[in-house]
């Protein structure tokens, strides 16, 4: 079948019901092209589910609620994972979201990019060391995090004071504001900058969306920089992800006393490199530009 604009509202409702989800939508991609009718494509989704003990009540709400699907799709406009928009290095990693809605710049998910990840408790040398990084990079790359507390909100208000461009990937909707503390910093993204998430608007964030929300850094990005990781942190476990997917990863030296700095320090053991200045950043990325 050709008709993309059906084919996303089938996948995005699916993807909402109980047992299907993204990664068991993308299993249904090539089917959608080899089935000759929606008909014969929803009876064989049906029999996959409950090959698998997926209830059929989700698959026929999708069916009667067709339209409100289509609705989503024409009023929100994400980018679908077949649509030349969509990011080529994401579409490299493991069960890469099926779904992009964001709000502000799209154009900037086409231009070179780095991922500033860190503590949401972070020290005062962690903060100099996130200006001095991003004032040295943002030329060449859009600096790209989670609006998190701490290193993910300072990198990015630091991106936006020195005229850089910076994308936001949420772990919620786009009309929630988490942490609400950075309300005002989001806001400012969306108009300057960009908003990215995998959940359409109205969903709230839910602690699971946040480990689902760090393969889409890692993933957009051609280096991540990690600044002051603890030991099987968010930011430990992020940039565990970039090293799986091949991308490069650079820790900036910290504390050896304090627990804080542990997982960067494991990192580096792990096949991370280590700098201090963001030239060799520069250097180390030669190949991706």
């Amino acid at each position: 079948m050709q008709d993309m604009e059906e084919e996303k509202a089938i996948l995005l409702g699916l993807r909402e019901q109980k047992g299907w989800g993204n990664r068991r939508c993308h299993r249904l991609l090539d089917h959608w092209e080899e089935a000759e009718t929606k008909s014969s494509f929803l009876e064989w989704v049906i029999e996959e589910g409950e090959k698998e003990n997926i209830e059929r009540e989700g698959i026929e709400k999708v069916i009667k609620n067709l339209a409100f699907w289509q609705r989503i799709i024409i009023e929100e406009k994400p980018i679908y994972y077949r649509e030349e928009e969509y990011p080529s290095l994401l579409k490299e990693i493991y069960n890469p979201p099926l779904f992009l809605f964001w709000q502000g710049k799209i154009e900037l998910l086409q231009k070179p990019s780095l991922a500033f990840i860190g503590s949401r408790k972070m020290q005062k040398e962690a903060q100099q060391q996130v200006t001095q990084f991003v004032q040295g990079l943002k030329e060449e790359y859009v600096i790209v995090s989670g609006l998190a507390r701490g290193v993910d909100a300072e990198s990015q208000f630091q991106a936006l004071k020195h005229k850089g461009s910076t994308i936001a990937v949420l772990g919620n909707g786009l009309d929630y504001y988490y942490p609400k503390e950075n309300q005002a910093l989001q806001q400012i993204i969306a108009k300057k900058g960009l908003l990215l998430s995998e959940y359409r608007k109205g969903t709230a964030p839910k602690k699971y969306h946040f480990p689902a929300r760090n393969r889409i850094i890692a993933g957009l990005c051609q280096g991540i920089i990690v600044i002051q990781a603890g030991e099987k942190s968010g930011t430990f476990i992020t940039a565990k992800i970039g090293l799986e997917e091949g991308r490069e990863v650079f820790v900036l030296p910290g504390s050896t006393i304090e627990h804080a700095y542990d997982g960067s320090y494991s990192l580096l053991r792990e096949g991370a490199e280590l700098v201090w200045q963001p030239d060799q950043i520069y250097e180390s990325l030669t190949f991706w530009r």
